[in-house]
């Protein structure tokens, strides 16, 4: 027999328009949104991870003073390494009014091949391909021109090149450059013609079974590497693996560690939905239970009357899915893709499907809506016809009192209060939905404010203002004879001195970390007092377990003098080892405990005693002395890597691996806010609908189900206004209080949350959340709210007085 109420979906529909535009809405939004920057994320990392097939990417590169010769090409061959050239002029040029630095390449025909956004590679003379982030940065197009080297260079082409995802000049810095750096091809007769600030002779490697090897593996053949060209005759300057080479792998790993940002989100929505669901489906019930009673006692059978409720929830949910799927593959996906590749450079955007994002996205959402009111009805309609009648649909409803309230309340107090009580489900529900949605508010408000302290901690902790990592040792307090020799030396790498190929291995050996009895010897002239107040250091990398996953927390290892100048309150005499404050946050590490650290690049496991904890909560390194940490690695005694100072060192580059200084600190949260501001504004444009749609179809429900008690006050002669004061401000004041209330738990969820979402980046991330941003992300729902109460300001005056007619039994 057809159910006749199938004959009222599209009353029902139109008589509670408001609630299905709200789930589909929500619905719809959520999808959009996160299944457009998912997929647009996902497709991007499938991009990046087809790099090195696609354009024959280099599995790595070395850099050598000058062109290797056929022995060494041979030794190379040897060992299961092809070399390919991959020299480039740098060339330094005004663009914008900026001073710029061009890296500048031959075109190439069969390694790092480019990805063609726009245009053509070089052919002809004056032509020249640049990267597409720089000319988005420069607003420079196809036509426009550049001057190199005194010459007028034509822009033919919107390229990227594939060995440069990220914009990097040099692989110690510790930002990307999109504005006074780029990279570019030209012509092999114009690259010739070319002169240039310097000429650098780097060359492309690759490795018979390099994906298949470990990272220690990697780097032993790193050192085989080396050592070949060492050993005919080359001189190394430096020597990069694909993966330890920031200007390939940096991009695509930023990309992987945002999507756990916007999953987390997704979750948390997803919970949000059911809160939801469930208020939904029991008003459903509670409105048309009347009918439901009248048909069960007319015979229809309860799976007739489930199927027919169930019908308008999934056709619109199902509805909203469709229409978030299409509109966050065909309109999202872009914007979110956006965010990346306008710092990126990766090849052209191919969206693809992705079956998980689907499931997370669209088939979990509308499986929970379907689940939540198929649980609901199907527990409802285990009443009885009588009940149904009766509007006693509670299981197990005990007869009760009416509460008693003291009089001296007075009648809007005791009214208000009765408002409460008797929808306290929907009450504790919305109090649930507005912990969820202040949450995603305040995340999305706090995440530049932890990013901002995350670096001030850091600016804390770092010991002066220069910190220098050096390739290999070298003395800076030497005599002016031991310097004049390390000059001979230095001029032999230039080809400006008769020495022998001997001594020149001496040094190259040394650049490689074999260290010799006698250190080389900076031929810069630094002065005493300038030396006097440096200090040498040994630094190092290890990996500790993260205190949850499967994930690990890179950390870098001091050696420092004991009684240093830089660390003075950190007492590392006795072999003691401290451990940065964030590795007890991190990592659970606790003083007097026993660690396993692992060196991937060495592939052994070192069991470390900590001693103390020190520094700042973004601290996440481990300080021992020189000689804890040379003996503990198996160094040289006399060993060390680095320097820190409060003046600058005039040290030879060719030692000079990077520097660090609170200037390079604040660049990385600049870096930070640039590529993860436009994230957190979608985050709190997000928290912001959803506070609107939730905060609605939560208090409409109330509003609807007084609606009988309104039609009575209007009846006996309330205006519109005192039955806004009684309703409306009964809502009001439980909003604001639950905004407030809920704060201390948004707080600690907001600190969990950020554990989970930032687990994936070094360094710890402590959430301090000031008063001030407390008080705008209250504000932020206090606000969104009043707009929501206007809508139910109007409701409450369309209520007719014929509803105080109705037949209640």
């Amino acid at each position: 027999m057809r159910c006749p109420l199938s004959k009222r979906h599209l009353r029902e529909l139109r008589h509670n328009l408001g609630r299905y535009i709200g789930i589909f809405a929500l619905l719809a939004s959520t999808i959009a949104m996160v299944a457009g920057f998912l997929v647009g994320a996902s497709s991007i990392e499938r991009i990046f991870a087809t790099i090195p097939e696609t354009y024959h990417t280099e599995n790595g590169h070395f850099v050598t003073n000058d062109k290797i010769g056929l022995a060494a090409k041979t030794a190379l061959s040897d060992i299961g390494v092809e070399v390919k050239e991959n020299f480039s002029r740098e060339i330094t040029t005004q663009i914008d009014g900026r001073t710029t630095h061009v890296r500048v390449f031959p075109n190439r025909e069969d390694f790092n091949l480019p990805a063609i956004y726009d245009g053509r590679l070089p052919e002809g003379p004056n032509e020249i391909a640049i990267d597409d982030t720089f000319l988005s940065k420069h607003s420079l197009k196809l036509g426009d021109s550049i001057r190199l080297d005194g010459k007028d260079f034509t822009i033919v082409g919107d390229v990227v090149l594939s060995d440069y995802t990220a914009l990097f000049e040099k692989n110690e810095d510790f930002v990307m450059n999109t504005l006074t750096f780029t990279v570019a091809l030209v012509t092999r007769d114009d690259w010739n013609s070319l002169e240039g600030d310097s000429t650098s002779y780097t060359y492309a490697y690759f490795v018979d079974g390099y994906d298949d090897m470990t990272t220690a593996e990697h780097v032993d053949k790193q050192v085989d590497i080396a050592r070949a060209l060492t050993d005919s005759g080359a001189r190394v300057t430096d020597i990069v693996d694909m993966w330890s080479n920031q200007a390939f792998f940096y991009a695509g790993e930023d990309v992987s560690h945002d999507q756990a940002i916007y999953r987390v989100l997704l979750y948390l929505i997803i919970i949000v939905m059911a809160f939801i669901f469930v208020v939904l489906t029991a008003a459903t019930i509670e409105e048309e239970s009347a009918v439901i009673g009248t048909l069960l006692a007319s015979g229809y059978r309860k799976g007739e009357l489930l199927r027919h409720y169930l019908f308008l929830p999934a056709a619109v949910g199902l509805a909203a899915c469709i229409v978030g799927n299409v509109v966050g593959y065909g309109v999202c996906v872009t914007p979110f893709s956006g965010l990346y590749y306008n710092s990126y450079s990766f090849p052209p955007l191919s969206i693809t499907f992705n079956p998980s994002v689907f499931l997370i996205t669209t088939v979990i959402p509308f499986a929970i809506l379907v689940l939540v009111n198929l649980v609901g009805l199907a527990y409802k309609l285990k009443c009885t016809p009588i009940q149904f009648l009766r509007h006693d649909t509670r299981k197990h409803r005990k007869a009760r009192r009416g509460l008693q309230l003291p009089e001296r309340w007075g009648y809007i107090a005791r009214f208000r209060i009765r408002v409460f009580t008797r929808n306290l489900s929907q009450f504790g529900t919305l109090f649930g939905g507005i912990l969820i949605a202040s949450l995603l508010l305040l995340f999305g408000l706090g995440m530049r404010l932890v990013i901002s302290d995350y670096v001030e901690d850091m600016e804390n902790d770092l010991p002066a203002q220069y910190i220098y990592s050096l390739k290999a040792p070298l003395e800076i307090d030497d005599s002016a004879d031991k310097r004049a020799e390390y000059v001979l030396i230095d001029m032999l790498g230039t080809g400006d001195s008769g020495h022998s190929d001997e001594q020149m291995n001496v040094i190259t050996g040394n650049l490689l970390g074999d260290v010799e009895d006698v250190h080389p010897v900076n031929v810069g002239e630094i002065p005493d007092e300038v030396k006097a107040q440096a200090e040498k250091v040994v630094m190092g990398e290890l990996e500790l377990a993260h205190k949850w996953g499967d994930l690990s927390e890179t950390i870098t290892v001091y050696g420092i003098q004991e009684d240093s100048r830089y660390w003075p309150e950190f007492d590392v005499s006795n072999g003691a080892i401290l451990a940065g404050t964030g590795l007890v946050a991190k990592c659970n590490v606790a003083p007097g405990e026993t660690y396993g650290f692992f060196n991937k690049y060495a592939g052994e496991t070192y069991d470390l005693t900590v001693t103390d904890t020190v520094g700042e909560p973004a601290n996440t390194n481990l300080y021992m002395s020189i000689e804890t940490f040379n003996r503990v690695f198996d160094n040289d005694p006399e060993y060390f890597s680095g320097y820190v100072s409060d003046e600058e060192l005039n040290l030879d580059a060719t030692y000079v691996a990077s520097v660090l200084t609170p200037d390079d600190m604040r660049k990385i949260a600049n870096q930070m806010d640039d590529s993860m501001g436009d994230l957190m504004n979608m985050v709190v444009g997000m928290a912001v609908v959803i506070y609107f749609i939730m905060m609605y179809l939560l208090t409409k429900t109330v509003i609807d189900r007084s609606a009988r008690s309104i039609s009575y006050m209007k009846v006996f002669g309330y205006r519109d206004r005192e039955i806004n004061k009684l309703y409306v401000r009964s809502i009001t004041i439980t909003v604001i209080v639950s905004l407030i209330v809920s704060l201390p738990i948004v707080i600690w969820t907001v600190s969990l949350f950020a554990e989970v979402v930032f687990m994936n980046y070094s360094g710890n991330f402590a959430v301090n959340i000031p008063f001030w941003l407390m008080a705008e992300s209250v504000g932020i729902g206090v606000a969104t709210y009043l707009v929501v109460a206007l809508f139910h300001i109007r409701a409450i005056k369309r209520v007719r007085l014929e509803e105080a007619l109705k037949v209640q039994e």
